[in-house]
């Protein structure tokens, strides 16, 4: 069992149908809202391990401002410095690997409790191509599934949707 949660600037007018409905989103005014952090919850008394997926987007609108009038951070950089601060957090005894996706999803450091090599594969991503979310999901769920700790989470940052390349025909998807 995977829980899932909905990361959004605010939750405050969200409806529960939507929130049902998966229909939320990090938009504002029709800009893309770009979290500067991702922070895991205290876990008071709870002494399991956490076995947590990150999944990240490196398609070729990553290389854009989140907001080119208000904030013109470049995405993937936003990304980077929230996936960095979410690695902090983590305890010495949880575990991660990080996957990242664009027209291909790549492993791009399978499980491990050492926070450098999870850095070290983070600053090796670069943005280019199209977005492949629903295969990234699929993998990154099957990978934490396979997970040993007892408590287990995907976290995916992206600032869209499903854009595969049209010549993606070929592609399975399982």
């Amino acid at each position: 069992e995977v829980d899932v949660s909905v990361l959004t600037d605010s939750l405050q007018n969200v409806t529960e149908e939507q929130f049902k409905s998966g229909k939320i989103g990090l938009f504002d005014k029709d800009y893309f809202i770009c979290p500067t952090e991702v922070i895991c919850e205290t876990r008071t008394g709870m002494q399991d391990s956490l076995d947590i997926g990150l999944l990240l987007d490196r398609s070729g609108s990553m290389t854009l401002p989140i907001d080119p009038l208000l904030d013109t951070t470049i995405r993937i950089n936003a990304i980077k410095i929230a996936a960095n601060k979410f690695i902090d957090s983590l305890k010495t005894q949880d575990k991660s690997f990080l996957m990242s996706f664009a027209t291909q999803v790549t492993l791009d450091q399978d499980w491990t409790n050492n926070k450098q090599l999870l850095k070290n594969a983070l600053g090796q991503i670069q943005a280019e191509g199209w977005t492949s979310l629903y295969e990234a999901i699929i993998k990154g769920l099957d990978k934490v599934r396979k997970g040993t700790n007892p408590v287990k989470g995907l976290v995916l940052l992206s600032d869209g949707s499903e854009q595969h390349h049209p010549d993606s025909t070929h592609r399975k998807i399982y």
